[in-house]
């Protein structure tokens, strides 16, 4: 089955969106869709470093196992490092939160969880005036792709930081 390949992105300095949907154009219907981010790592201790976070991966019940998610996960991972080379940059590592049901399909490609790792999703909503979380941290499990024979633990869990500050912590005051 062919379907229509949407690619949305957006920069807004330090974060750089992207999300990419399959849909069939025919029945105006989206029937998969990645979204993530190109994060660039602090210069100081990672220099000239980024990282890509996938923040949703889905595909409609009835279109999955036909290859649409794998599909949007190699070109997000293909648009990252297009990301990385026009800035000069290398991608260190992939990363995303998953359900335990999301494992075999993300170790088929190329992922793989830290071993020794315990993750929890930080709080995503904030009172407004107050700043305290509104939802406690979520379990989820921690699957990173990278392209060197190992991750150094300083760089997973540099990227995690930068995961939780430039995409979980309030923001306050004006942009």
């Amino acid at each position: 089955m062919q379907a229509d390949l949407a690619i949305l992105a957006g920069d807004r300095q330090p974060v750089q969106y992207l999300m990419l949907a399959r849909r069939l154009p025919e029945k105006e219907l989206v029937i998969s869709l990645i979204a993530g981010c190109y994060l660039a790592l602090p210069e100081d201790e990672f220099p000239r470093q980024a990282i890509g976070f996938i923040e949703y991966l889905v595909t409609r019940p009835g279109y999955q196992r036909q290859g649409h998610a794998s599909g949007l996960l190699q070109r997000l991972e293909s648009e990252l490092q297009e990301c990385a080379a026009a800035r000069g940059e290398r991608l260190s590592l992939v990363l995303g939160e998953i359900e335990p049901e999301m494992v075999a399909f993300k170790a088929r490609r190329g992922y793989h969880q830290p071993s020794g790792s315990q993750y929890c999703q930080p709080p995503i909503s904030f009172d407004e005036a107050t700043g305290q979380a509104l939802s406690p941290p979520l379990p989820k499990l921690l699957m990173v792709k990278t392209w060197e024979a190992c991750v150094p633990a300083d760089l997973l869990l540099g990227a995690v930081r930068t995961v939780f500050a430039k995409r979980y912590l309030p923001r306050r005051g004006t942009p």
